[in-house]
């Protein structure tokens, strides 16, 4: 990952390469279409606030595995362990996805709860690892 400042691994074996080549990367559009396109109606409010949590899962994601493949750096999550590997962090984030959204779909009334706190969550996260992987270079 850290060829240079600021380097981010697009080339074969990369983050992003990773990502494209995991199996998650098909689980999780199946699953959201699944549940959008069951008997039960998401506003476009709903829809709004799972794609949000979905992009923001995405993005936590991508600045773990960036920020973990420093191998001083270690992750803090006790699920995971200190030293995950990529196909570890994708699963369980789409595993949490997954049930974020299955929850959210079979009890309508807590959606925008359950995935407007998931997106801050999320986010957070994210916004944290990009502040801690960035800040070194």
């Amino acid at each position: 990952m850290k060829n240079g400042a600021g380097d981010i691994n697009f080339h074969k074996g990369g983050v992003v390469e990773k990502m494209k080549t995991s199996k998650c990367h098909r689980i999780m559009p199946a699953l959201i279409f699944v549940v959008l396109l069951t008997g039960c109606s998401w506003s476009k409010g709903d829809i709004m606030w799972g794609v949000a949590s979905t992009v923001a899962t995405a993005a936590d994601g991508y600045t773990t595995i960036r920020f973990l493949n420093n191998p001083d750096n270690y992750e803090m999550n006790p699920g995971l362990g200190r030293h995950p590997s990529d196909e570890q962090v994708i699963l369980m984030l789409a595993t949490t996805q997954g049930i974020s959204l299955a929850l959210a779909h079979f009890f309508p009334k807590l959606r925008p709860w359950l995935l407007g706190g998931k997106t801050i969550v999320n986010t957070s996260f994210a916004i944290h690892n990009y502040q801690l992987d960035w800040d070194k270079e």
